[in-house]
Formats: structure tokens, sequence, C-alpha cells
């Protein structure tokens, strides 16, 4: 190189040196901080993939934390109503010690209403006071709102809901009614069996509850025979009603409850030397010559489109009056679903006077069922409501519909619709029950802040006014009812009822805390258990694109060492070489 005003191998080896220098200083900076990407330039597209998933970090960690706090808010809840349940558990007991009345004193008796009394208040206190953070959790403060609740709703619980910007819509479409079991009874005013005064019909009637033999003689009316039978209802589950229907008075057997598990039986254990012959609705002569002749088959279809709960068209035992029934005359018969069907007997030759005797019918179907000898059984089933709850599939249960799904839990009780001279509307069809327009104890748990990560939990009061509500006819009692001026109170109210309304308090609260449970076993435990696992594998992608990887970047550093210190040799080896163009002026 003979020139010497323009060093281009300086220039050369200057710049090199820079980018090694650069290279180190990266490599310093990556391995001082952990991090590849410390600004834009290192990596446009990896800072904007780290920085999403850095966001997704901080959501689910915050989402996170708010599950914990949920789960300390329940546990708080839960805590109070443990206590509740333990009080509840004492009460039984002296509601069980007071009814020993022959035993105790009226001091005694007066000392146990005053414990009733103390734990009422104490089951007050503990629904008042419960809070988190001065929020009251037991007081009804976190039930749902409500609005625009349909007739045919008696009573809803609703344990969870997820509630967008507008009202939720809950709406039902009932594919079949719940139903009573039912017989219908005949007896055109007075039982009447034959000639012998003496004879006796006896029956046995049972129930989900147990079963009952029972004994009518000649002349008993329709009013003696209900009355007995209700004398057991409390054994066998099963009430009578008397119809009248014209000119054919008769006795209405129905549960006291609706759904599949109930049934009516009866069975006739003597019959009073009461037959019939073959056929449908039959005729039987009392003289020799067995008329032998059926009457027509009547069909009965009924439809309601509406939600209540409908009692069963079941089956019916016609025993007609001992009377004259002529060819040619009517005679009106009275199915299981109370209508009426007039039916001629028509005959060959000329009219002569008969006995009209005993029959039976199943109102529900176009067949018929003689029913007359000693040991015949005839029985029918209730049935559970079956159907939807927005577009859910519903569990059925007597007269309630119940649903349980992410978006909705609640359990629906449709009205009874009291039809106690009928056995038959069946009621089905689409019924907007209610809109639920807020409440409940609202808990985000996912990342999003929308409707589809956060849940609402149902915390109803469980003051005594609240709790054990129960019916006994057209009267309803709750838990403060034990008290010293309620109607259950252990010195002279009714115990039978107090305990039942102990009983129906226990089971609703410990639904409660089984709810609450399952809340947070299976929403809130699981939540936190998928979040951890997200939090896990986000963070290890985000790690992957913006954390230095050590081993990689101390061999980078290593490398542009050696080339640095390379490179600065160079650079004064290309400085030193201008000067050999000086020997050329020696």
């Amino acid at each position: 190189m003979s020139r010497i005003n323009t060093n281009v191998n300086v220039m050369t080896a200057q710049r090199v040196s820079g980018m090694q220098n650069k290279g180190l200083n990266t490599s310093l900076e990556r391995l001082s901080t952990g991090l590849r990407i410390n600004r834009g330039k290192d990596d446009p597209a990896g800072l904007i993939a780290s920085e999403n998933l850095r966001s997704e970090k901080a959501a689910i960690s915050a989402a996170i934390t708010n599950a914990e706090r949920a789960d300390q808010v329940v546990n708080v809840a839960e805590g109070g109503l443990q206590e509740i349940n333990a009080s509840l558990v004492e009460l039984q007991s002296l509601v069980t010690a007071s009814a020993n009345e022959a035993g105790l004193s009226k001091e005694e008796k007066e000392a146990n209403q005053q414990q009733v009394e103390s734990i009422l208040q104490t089951i007050d206190r503990i629904a008042n006071n419960t809070s988190f953070q001065g929020t009251k959790l037991l007081n009804g403060n976190f039930d749902f709102q409500l609005a625009d609740k349909d007739a045919n709703v008696q009573s809803l619980e609703i344990n969870a809901a997820k509630i967008g910007s507008e009202p939720l819509k809950v709406q039902a479409n009932i594919t079949q009614s719940a139903q009573q079991a039912g017989t219908y009874l005949s007896l055109g005013g007075t039982l009447q069996l034959d000639d012998n005064a003496d004879s006796t019909f006896s029956i046995e009637i049972g129930g989900a509850l147990g079963s009952r033999q029972l004994s009518f003689a000649s002349g008993t009316t329709t009013a003696d025979m209900a009355a007995q039978i209700n004398t057991f209802t409390d054994v066998t589950g099963i009430k009578a009603i008397t119809v009248n229907s014209g000119d054919q008075d008769g006795i209405k057997l129905l549960s006291t409850e609706y759904g599949s598990n109930e049934f009516v039986s009866v069975e006739v254990l003597d019959d009073g030397n009461v037959s019939a012959g073959d056929g449908i609705f039959n005729l039987d002569s009392k003289n020799t010559n067995a008329l032998g002749k059926t009457l027509g088959t009547p069909t009965t279809t009924t439809s309601d489109d509406q939600a209540d709960a409908a009692t069963a068209t079941a089956f019916g035992i016609a025993v007609g009056d001992i009377g004259t029934l002529n060819v040619g005359d009517t005679r009106t018969v009275v199915a299981a679903n109370g209508d009426q069907t007039v039916y001629t007997y028509q005959g060959a030759g000329t009219n002569s006077d008969h006995k009209f005797d005993v029959a039976v019918s199943v109102a529900s179907t176009s067949a018929l069922t003689s029913f007359v000898s000693a040991n015949d059984v005839i029985r029918d089933g209730g049935q559970d409501v079956t159907g939807t709850i927005n577009g859910i599939t519903a569990r059925g249960d007597g007269r309630t519909m119940s649903v349980k799904s992410d978006a909705l839990d609640m359990a629906v009780t449709l009205q009874d619709d009291g039809a106690a001279s009928t056995a038959s509307a069946t009621k089905t069809g689409i019924v907007d029950l209610v809109n639920i327009t807020g409440g409940g104890a609202q808990f985000s748990i996912g990342p999003s802040v929308d409707a589809t990560n956060q849940v609402r939990l149902g915390i109803s009061s469980v003051s005594s006014r609240e709790i054990g509500t129960t019916s006994f006819g057209a009267e309803t009692y709750n838990l403060a009812d034990l008290g010293g001026s309620g109607d259950l109170n252990m010195i002279d109210g009714d115990l039978e009822k107090a305990q039942d309304v102990v009983n129906a308090s226990i089971k609703s609260v410990s639904a409660m805390r089984g709810r609450f449970g399952s809340f947070q076993k299976n929403i809130i435990g699981s939540t936190v258990n998928s979040l951890g696992v997200a939090l896990e594998n986000i963070s290890a992608a985000e790690s992957a694109i913006r954390d230095t990887d050590f081993a990689k970047e101390t061999a980078e550093m290593t490398r542009t060492q050696i080339l640095s210190q390379a490179s600065q040799t160079v650079l004064a080896q290309a400085k030193s070489q201008p000067m050999n163009v000086l020997s050329l002026l020696g």
C-alpha cells in the first residue's frame, strides 16, 4: 500500500471492532438482565408477543387471587351456617324433650322455651352479623333479585346464575305435568250392600307412607267414608275428598304429594257379597236371570295448556246404589276425573226390573276394569313434572323442576292447581317463569371481565323468619313460630309441627352448606387449578420468547470477546502500515 492520506484498512478494522464491541455489550446486557429482549430493536415481533403474554399472565394471576378471595368469602359464610346448624340440632333436642308432656313440670317446659328463644336469638344474630370486610353475607344481601314471576310458580330457589347487561329470562317448556296418584269411588251417595244389614265392605288403602285396612257398613255415607279415610292420612299419605257430581256422589282418593314415588292402591278385602258379571260397567241382576250385558266404553281426553301441577287421571271405582234399571233407562256414570257420561241400557225383550250393582273404571284409558271380588287390587301412581328450563333438560321431582349448569342453577316448584273436584287436567306448555334482574354474590374468577368468567352465588337469608317454612294445609309456619308467642312454642304449641319446621330448617341450612361446598370444590377449586396450569404454560411460552438462553449467550459472548480482541490487534497493525511508506523517502 503506497497511499497514506486514507487508511482504508484502519477504517475497516475500526468498523469490525465496533461491531464486535456492540455484540459484546448486547451479550453482557442479556446476561446481566436475564432477558433476551430488552428493547423493541432486539426483536420487534418477539416483543409484541411477549408483552401480550405478560398481559395474560397478569390477568390470570389476578383471577387466581380473585378465586382465592371468593373461597375465603364462602368460608366465612359457611362458618356462620355451621354454627346455625349446631343450634338447630340443639333445638331439635329441645322439641323432642318437650314432647314428653307427662314427664315435665311447667317450670321445665318454661325453661325449655327460654332455651328455644335463646337459640332463635343466636340464629338471628349470626344471620345479621356474619360479614366479610363489612359486607353482611347471611342476611339476604346476596339473594337474587326477581321480577315478573309467573302465577304458575309457587316457589323459586336460585342458587347461581350468569347475568349479563340484560335481565336473565327463565323459561320452562313443560312436556309432562306433575300428577298425584288418585282413584275415584263413585257410590251414589250411600254404600248399599246385599240384603243382609250386617254386611260390611272392607278395603285396604295404601300409599307412599303405608297402608290401612278400613271397613264400611251398609248405609255408610260418602262423607263418613271420607272422614274415616282421612283419619289415617298421616299413616297412608292418602287423602279423601267428597265429590258431588250430579246424581252420582263419590270420593276421590289422592296422594298428599306429587311425583313418581307416590301411589294410591285400593284392595278389596271383603266384598260384602257384592258381585258383578264379566264385562265393562257390568249390570248384575239380583234375580236369577243375570243380564250379562255391557254399557258402552267411555274415552276421556283432556288438555289444558297451563303449567300448573295436574291431578292424576286415574282409576275409578263405581259402586252404585242398589237400584232399578230398566231396558231403555239411562244411568250417569262418573269416571275418575269426575266427568259424567250418560249411558242407555239397551236389551231385547220386555222391560223388567233389575238391580244395578258394582263396577270399576280406569278413566285415563278407554278400557274399563271390573272390580268387585275380594283380593282385587287397583293401583295408580303419580308422575313427576318433566321438561326443560332455558333449553336444559330439567330433573323432575313431583312438582319441582331443577337444573344445574354453569349458566343457571335453580329449582322451581309449580303451583298445585287445587282442583279438588277434578282429577284430570293435563297441564303442559311453555311458561315464562321469572326474570332474574340481578343480585347474588358476584365473583370474577377468570382473566376476562365478562359474563363467561363471572359467577353469582345466591346466599339467602337464614334468619329465623326465613328458614324452615313449612305448609300444613292452609297454615304456614317458620322457625320463628317456635318463639314464646308462636303457635309452635314448647309450652302449649303443636310440637309435631314444630319438629317438622325444625327438620325443614336443618335440611335448608345443610343444603346451603352443601351447595357452598360444591361451589368451593367444583367451581373455585377447579378454576384455581385450571388457571394455575394456564399460568404455567403461558409463563413458559413468554420465557421462551423473552428470556435469555444463558448457555447460548455465554458462548456468543466468548466468541465476540475473542473477535473483539482480534479486531483490536488488526487495528494496530492497520495503523502501522502507512509507516512503511516512509522508508521510500529515506
